[in-house]
């Protein structure tokens, strides 16, 4: 992920790692370990022109079995000239055993303790950059991945890791017979990100093609979606016409700033299908949540509009598993819009989660519609994954006023929502007056102090805030849940002029 050499001077070697990889805030970062090896020994002329040591190496705990050779060490092996600071390591992996795992007498000994025990080792957590573009990706299977293959791995929310999706076969077979593909947000690096409030993408079919779900507008060939995790949403297509007459191919382009960000390329495929079959038109789990937690599980709703040429759906069914293991089944009722969602045309059908995972996984819920003449739809599915525990979000904040004067006392009101499935035990607003982030007010849910709703998940306060000196200071939101993990927001800034 990240590798470096430098130059010790008065028995210290200093630098910076630049690593490639991380992981969104709203899923606790990517823990990385850091490692290194010092060489020691004589200095040799014919070896980087005498200014590194030959060998042998000193070294922290090492997940492999570190090669004597220092011809085989150093890259372009130690023939690449004097050594800089700015010159990467690099080592020659070479297979030659396999590693013990959880053996009698040797236990683990290649897999670096990531609780901060180990006394050579130390740990950081990477956080995904700013939004940069979405791309199309589909869950890992170590059963499925290529030996032999560099494959890139993206880790999104709750860990799951994804690989890139480039192209997806659909059946042309008429409506129904839909294909899921997950759009996810991504930084400049290419690591899955938390969206910032407000983004949106466009999603364009080229002929043959149409996208079933999500579609708010009637238009299935253009759809704009709302991108609000890191989580992104699940799309489903589908072959335009009848069966057998959508071509060969298409592409589903993603457009964001007026520029083509990705496309997936599309295989139609032979398929078979009714007219009287029914679509699950959308399928969601109300809020959208990012995880299931489950230390603290909390009910979740699911919605789903069906389209259905008689208009008779019967049944909406979910079959629940866990990483591919079945857990447990239940059924949609007839429903109306949960508050605040707008819905496609369709009949509504919505159902209270009652899957209790026990361990961490993939958690998918699996939906198909049957109507009154024993016709059943293409299933759909969704997915989450089970984790026991993340840390609150606090995807915004506001302040009231955004200006103030410096000197003497003024109110100040602060708002920020938290999603957390624990239940946030504190919410403090925090000020860094130039000297790091320091406690300003405490935040409520309960419709006084400053709160302007009780039990909404807006947590809000107003107080007296007096600013010394007129600038430009930083606020954030801090949060804390049952678990005892915390979660901030991003700062705003707060104005503080003379009067």
């Amino acid at each position: 992920m990240g590798r470096q050499i430098a130059i010790f001077q008065n028995g210290v070697a200093s630098g910076t790692i630049a690593v490639a990889k991380g992981a969104p805030a709203s899923a606790g970062g990517l823990r990385v370990i850091l490692t290194a090896a010092a060489y020691v020994g004589p200095f040799d002329p014919t070896y980087f022109l005498g200014l590194v040591p030959d060998g042998p190496a000193l070294t922290t705990a090492l997940p492999v079995f570190p090669g004597l050779d220092p011809y085989r060490i150093i890259e372009g092996r130690a023939r690449g000239g004097a050594i800089l600071p700015t010159v990467r390591l690099g080592v020659d992996l070479e297979p030659a055993f396999d590693p013990p795992v959880d053996d009698p007498v040797l236990g683990t000994p290649f897999a670096l303790p990531t609780d901060g025990s180990s006394p050579t080792i130390d740990r950081a957590t990477v956080y995904s950059g700013a939004l940069s573009r979405f791309r199309f990706v589909r869950p890992s299977s170590a059963a499925d991945f290529p030996v032999g293959t560099a494959v890139p791995l993206y880790r999104g929310a709750g860990g799951v890791l994804f690989e890139p999706l480039t192209m997806v076969d659909v059946p042309d077979d008429g409506p129904g017979g839909t294909r899921l593909v997950r759009l996810v947000p991504m930084d400049l690096l290419d690591n899955v990100t938390d969206p910032p409030p407000g983004a949106m993408v466009t999603l364009v079919a080229r002929p043959g093609l149409v996208i079933a779900s999500p579609d708010l507008d009637g238009d299935p060939s253009r759809e704009t979606i709302a991108v609000t995790q890191a989580a992104g949403v699940d799309v489903a297509l589908d072959d335009a016409g009848g069966a057998g007459d959508s071509g060969v191919g298409s592409t589903l382009s993603v457009l964001m700033n007026g520029g083509i960000a990705d496309t997936l390329a599309i295989h139609f495929v032979p398929g078979t299908s009714s007219s009287s079959q029914p679509a699950i038109r959308l399928a969601e789990i109300v809020g959208r949540p990012t995880t299931f937690v489950l230390r603290c599980p909390t009910p979740r709703k699911v919605v789903a509009v069906v389209a259905d040429p008689g208009g008779d759906v019967t049944r909406v069914s979910v079959a629940v598993s866990l990483d591919g293991a079945p857990l447990n089944t239940f059924e949609l009722q007839p429903g109306v819009a949960p508050p605040g969602m707008v819905l496609p045309p369709g009949q509504v059908f919505t159902g209270v989660v009652t899957a209790a995972p026990r361990t961490e996984g993939l958690l998918a819920f699996s939906l198909v519609a049957e109507d009154a003449a024993g016709y059943r739809s293409d299933p759909v599915v969704r997915s989450l994954p089970a984790v026991l525990g993340t840390p609150p979000v606090v995807p915004s904040l506001s302040l009231t006023p955004t200006t103030v004067g410096a000197g003497a006392p003024e109110p100040l009101t602060v708002a920020a929502p938290v999603i957390d499935d624990c239940g946030a035990t504190r919410v403090m607003a925090e000020v860094d007056r130039g000297r790091g982030f320091h406690r300003l007010m405490r935040l409520w849910d309960n419709g006084s102090r400053g709160d302007a709703v009780a039990g909404d998940g807006v947590f809000g306060a107003q107080a007296p805030v007096r600013l010394r000196a007129p600038g430009t200071y930083r606020l954030r939101v801090v949060a804390r849940n049952a678990l005892g993990r915390t979660g901030a927001s991003e700062p705003v800034t707060l104005q503080a002029i003379a009067r």
